[in-house]
């Protein structure tokens, strides 16, 4: 606008839900929603571990056994990997489930799914952001995530659901944040990135490798 003579060049005030108004950059808001989710999913996984209901289900069972028969076995080898499951699950957990502590309480695999969690939860909050610029909006997605009973104990388990979810959101992500990086110096780093997402997905679970292809 003129003032005087001057041109005064003004910036358009920021949506009252918007990073830049709350003081938040749009890069740290997911980072900081990420470690939220994984504070709280530790914690719950401290609930339910003192309940005992952390390996309830049978197939968290099962993960810990078949990753750890791939050396602790009569007949060791990669023979053992998967069973009825795809591999990445117990490629992850074979060597840390050799030590009897993780191996009877499930803690590193129920790590990796914490760590799933914080992933899903960044993403998400990043796609939002992406698409609305809103903060209240990235702020929800992970409240619902995290605050919703069934995913929240299912991340502390050693179970492949939360590899899946993660797997699906960064696929996703990586997806919206390619196009405009075609062309770009950035382009290679990108599709090195979203092809390991892709391998994470397809080698989990099976309607992984079907919405990855």
């Amino acid at each position: 606008m003129l003032n005087g003579g001057h041109v005064i060049i003004s910036r358009d005030p920021a949506p009252l839900d918007s990073p830049r108004a709350l003081g938040v950059s749009a890069s740290n808001l997911p980072r900081m929603l990420a470690i939220v989710a994984a504070l709280a999913g530790s914690a719950a996984w401290v609930v339910f571990f003192r309940q005992g209901v952390v390996l309830s289900h049978y197939d968290a069972k099962a993960h810990l056994v078949v990753a750890r028969r791939v050396f602790d076995n009569l007949t060791p080898g990669w023979q053992q990997i998967g069973a009825v499951w795809l591999p990445l699950p117990h490629l992850l957990d074979m060597l840390p489930v050799q030590v009897d502590l993780f191996y009877r309480t499930g803690l590193f695999a129920s790590l990796v799914s914490v760590a799933c969690l914080a992933i899903t939860c960044y993403a998400a909050a990043r796609l939002i952001l992406r698409a609305t610029s809103s903060s209240a909006g990235a702020v929800t997605s992970s409240v619902l995530l995290v605050f919703n009973p069934n995913l929240l104990y299912l991340h502390t388990t050693p179970m492949t659901e939360p590899l899946l979810l993660a797997a699906t959101f960064l696929v996703v992500l990586w997806l919206v944040r390619r196009i405009p990086l075609i062309g770009s110096w950035l382009a290679l780093f990108t599709l090195a990135a979203g092809i390991g997402a892709f391998v994470w997905q397809a080698w989990n679970r099976r309607e992984g490798a079907r919405v990855a292809a």
